[in-house]
């Protein structure tokens, strides 16, 4: 008889396991005369098989060390992480007062420094409007003193005595910084646009500028501020001469918010 067959049969036997009344009790050995041997190839089969499912199962769970390096590399280009979202100090719809203290890269025959103050409304966190007002005081430079003391000629100078004027500022740039990895500092990065007055000896000029700057901040009131400002205007000079000017503006202060 055929090999599959006999297991068929042997199969339908096993797994009925009906008697049939007046019948007497069959033994497999009684069917088939290599019924005992079918039935140990039948289990083995069931446990190959059972071992190969269990392989199949185990070989699933192995961790694609390749696919989840590849994952983490390409982490950066997928949109899923926001470094900074929440900011630590808000400066939205406050009012911020500073004062500052700088110095002006001028007229090579002047030494000048300054002293001022701003008022600023925050419409946002990135941009406000404000006033800004400098005291200049302003003496000889070293180059003037010695060429005054070769020479014993008045210089042809145009001392600036203050500067006043309204501006805006947009922040596009808010971060954090890690200080030897023991102290984090939060800043913002903003540019100046502005116009106003600035008073010299000779008169008063209308002066624009444009700026840059940055403020580090020390807690929710109080902030550092560093900042560069260009200004330009046309003067004139002692002799009645006239002259157009740019004027680099160095300034550092504290800046305080009110509410």
């Amino acid at each position: 008889m055929d090999k599959n067959l006999k297991t068929f049969l042997l199969a339908i036997l096993l797994s009925t396991g009906a008697s049939i009344p007046g019948a007497q009790a069959v033994k497999g050995s009684d069917v088939f005369p290599d019924y005992n041997q079918t039935r140990s190839e039948l289990n083995s089969n069931v446990l190959l098989a059972a071992r190969k499912k269990k392989k199949s199962k185990s070989k699933g769970k192995v961790l694609d060390t390749e696919a989840f390096q590849q994952n983490y590399w390409n982490l950066g280009e997928k949109e899923q992480i926001s470094i900074i979202q929440n900011r630590k100090f808000s400066k939205a719809y406050r009012l911020e007062i500073g004062a500052f203290w700088g110095v002006t890269n001028s007229d090579p025959f002047l030494t000048v420094r300054q002293i001022g103050g701003t008022l600023r409304y925050y419409l946002g966190e990135y941009f406000s409007v404000g006033g800004v007002f400098m005291q200049h005081s302003t003496s000889d430079s070293t180059a003037a003193k010695d060429f005054k003391s070769r020479f014993g000629e008045v210089l042809n100078t145009n001392p600036q005595k203050q500067l006043y004027g309204g501006e805006i500022s947009w922040a596009p740039l808010y971060g954090k910084l890690s200080l030897l990895g023991s102290l984090i500092i939060y800043q913002d990065i903003y540019t100046l646009a502005g116009a106003g007055l600035i008073k010299t000896k000779t008169g008063e000029y209308f002066t624009p500028w444009l700026g840059i700057g940055q403020m580090i901040y020390i807690n929710d009131l109080l902030s550092l501020n560093f900042n560069f400002r260009l200004t330009y205007y046309d003067e004139v000079l002692v002799d009645d001469t006239q002259r157009r000017r740019f004027d680099g503006q160095v300034n550092f202060g504290l800046n305080f918010l009110l509410f």
